[in-house]
């Protein structure tokens, strides 16, 4: 993922996040963050857009926490929302980026986004469709 392009986007960008932050996170609670999604918060910790929120580091944890995730979707990472109760979450496996709403959290109702998380940011207009 490149910065440049992001701003060309015209995405505004946080400071990046630390990378002890990060590896702290993963080591203190035995939990994986995608390596696609470590990219991008070493570039931006986090992403407030018009139509979507990207976690920061510091928060991706206890929300994947809330909202058991590992119990309910173990293959995926909940990294953000579209702040009206969609969540946007990574397969591990693949990068892939789908959608699912938070109060059914079952694999039949992933509905695909994209197949990375910069194919995501970079659609012409990116958004959660669901």
């Amino acid at each position: 993922m490149n910065k440049t392009i992001l701003l060309d986007r015209g995405f505004d960008l946080n400071k990046p996040a630390d990378i002890s932050v990060i590896q702290d996170t993963m080591k203190e609670y035995d939990f994986t963050i995608p390596v696609s999604y470590v990219e991008f918060l070493l570039i931006s910790n986090g992403l407030y857009a018009e139509n979507f929120v990207l976690l920061e580091a510091e928060e991706i944890f206890q929300r994947n926490k809330d909202y058991e995730i590992d119990l309910y979707l173990p293959e995926y990472i909940i990294i953000g929302d579209d702040n009206g109760g969609i969540a946007i979450l990574m397969e591990f496996k693949t990068g892939n980026i789908y959608a699912n709403g938070l109060g059914s959290l079952l694999p039949e109702d992933l509905k695909f986004q994209s197949k990375s998380l910069e194919e995501f940011l970079l659609n012409e207009n990116p958004s959660v469709k669901y």
